[in-house]
């Protein structure tokens, strides 16, 4: 029987110099005293080597994760808090990673959903190499911005295709970067000339569907993750709507389209609207977890997080389910026969399993509704997206069931919204709980509107308050 053929690690190329070979011990020593190692000591301790032969992206996301000390706020293993690779699945699932690896906006979609901002760079014949050369600079003399760059192996006569990998340092008088190599089987971390890195990231994916390769920039964000809900890992950057939440949302807006018979009653306006929303998914016939926009935990989740964000979570839940608006769904959801009673707590269930109506039972969640109608004035008249079939006209928009969910979730356009009143509660300011939880919506909100419109590749322009 045949045995299949295997290596042991490859030779790096001429033009890359091993970061512990004579050379590249002297370009750490002479970069190190001019200060442009200072990343260096951040993301160095935290090189690993990636889980997968298409982790790459991932795993120098966990590098740069680690490395700037973001806390996942969930357990890794044991009682301990650390990113790995497979806490990564948002934007897109781990088995497609496995299979295919990510693109430029997969990984900044992930990036984040956990607590980074990521701006994205796309290298051709537009971008300057002057302004890489300056992030670069700002990243290596810092501890607060980190660059993972996207670049294609075979400009650099390396063996394989596609790669990402972070910049863990600088030398100005070499214009030489550091490679943080992920895939350490194959290369050592090894100095690389700034301009043949440029080149190699003007170049495409092919096995991506020629996808833009470039560099993003990360930094910590301020911004709590989102605590309760998730985008699907099948609304992600390659096919941002699956047919089925394609269907779903394609029905959904058409009957937003409708003027509500009742426009001032918001508790007809929310029954109709959670009864038709319903009916739609109802009639789904394929996969339903496909065509769910985001899900929700699982109860037995909660053991492996910290006890800050299990308060925050029920924090949360606390100020959703003290909305007028959770109430008139709740209703609205009782008097039908399949959402019982028993499915309004988070239980320990999956919840995109299908009832005896045919629906997924996270639709039966009133918490799920109220989230899932302060994102639907997204497709609004002022939606920009390639997407059009899910836009309205502003005429459409006028007096539409939209607009009376727009009105009744609180949303404002930020020119509407001062920078003095901002997001700051606008009611139960009596306690420092209720003043919490109200946060902790607005952020929830604001969150899963950034990474869907990341995951359709647009501006994420958010209202600032709910």
């Amino acid at each position: 029987m045949a045995t299949k053929t295997n290596f042991y690690r490859r030779i790096l190329p001429e033009i890359c110099i091993n970061f512990s070979s004579g050379d590249g011990k002297l370009i750490f020593k002479e970069a190190l005293d001019n200060g442009d190692m200072e990343i260096f000591f951040y993301l160095g301790p935290q090189i690993r080597t990636q889980d997968e032969p298409a982790y790459c992206g991932l795993s120098s996301l966990i590098i740069v994760l680690n490395g700037l000390a973001v806390d996942p706020g969930r357990v890794w293993k044991g009682v301990w808090r650390w990113y790995h690779e497979s806490m990564l699945e948002c934007c897109t699932s781990l088995e497609e990673v496995q299979k295919q690896g990510v693109t430029m906006d997969q990984l900044s979609c992930i990036a984040r959903c956990n607590q980074l901002n990521a701006d994205v760079v796309y290298v051709d014949d537009h971008a300057s190499i002057d302004e890489f050369r300056e992030v670069v600079k700002q990243s290596c003399r810092g501890s607060s911005m980190a660059v993972i760059c996207s670049f294609g192996r075979r400009e650099l006569g390396q063996s394989g295709s596609g790669h990402f990998s972070p910049i863990g340092g600088y030398h100005p008088g070499k214009d030489v970067v550091l490679v943080l190599e992920p895939a350490r089987f194959k290369y050592p971390p090894y100095w690389l000339p700034l301009e043949a890195l440029w080149n190699a990231m003007n170049t495409k994916d092919s096995t991506n569907g020629d996808s833009p390769r470039g560099y993003m920039i990360l930094e910590k964000s301020n911004s709590q993750p989102t605590l309760l809900f998730r985008i699907s890992r099948y609304f992600n950057a390659i096919n941002p709507l699956h047919e089925d939440a394609a269907d779903f949302l394609q029905k959904a807006l058409k009957f937003l389209k409708e003027k509500p018979e009742k426009p001032n009653s918001s508790n007809q306006v929310i029954k109709d609207v959670a009864e038709n929303l319903l009916k739609i998914s109802a009639e789904h016939k394929l996969n339903h977890e496909k065509g769910i926009l985001f899900n929700t935990f699982k109860k037995s989740q909660l053991e492996s997080m910290s006890p800050e964000h299990q308060t925050a979570i029920f924090s949360l839940v606390e100020e959703i389910e003290s909305l007028e608006l959770y109430q008139h769904l709740r209703d609205a959801l009782t008097n039908r026969s399949c959402c019982s009673e028993a499915l309004f707590d988070l239980k320990d269930e999956e919840q995109v399993l299908v009832n005896e109506c045919g629906l997924p039972c996270v639709l039966c969640l009133p918490h799920y509704m109220v989230i899932l109608l302060h994102m639907l004035p997204l497709f609004g008249p002022n939606f920009s997206t390639d997407l059009n079939q899910f836009s309205f006209t502003e005429e459409e928009f006028k007096g539409s069931y939209l607009e009376a969910i727009q009105v009744l979730t609180g949303d404002n356009n930020e020119s509407n919204c001062s920078k003095s009143n901002c997001c700051k509660e606008k009611t139960n300011e009596n306690t420092e709980s209720n003043k919490r939880g109200k946060h902790l919506l607005q952020n929830e909100i604001k969150e899963l509107r950034k990474q869907m419109l990341s995951v359709l590749n647009k501006d994420a322009k958010v209202s600032c308050c709910i």
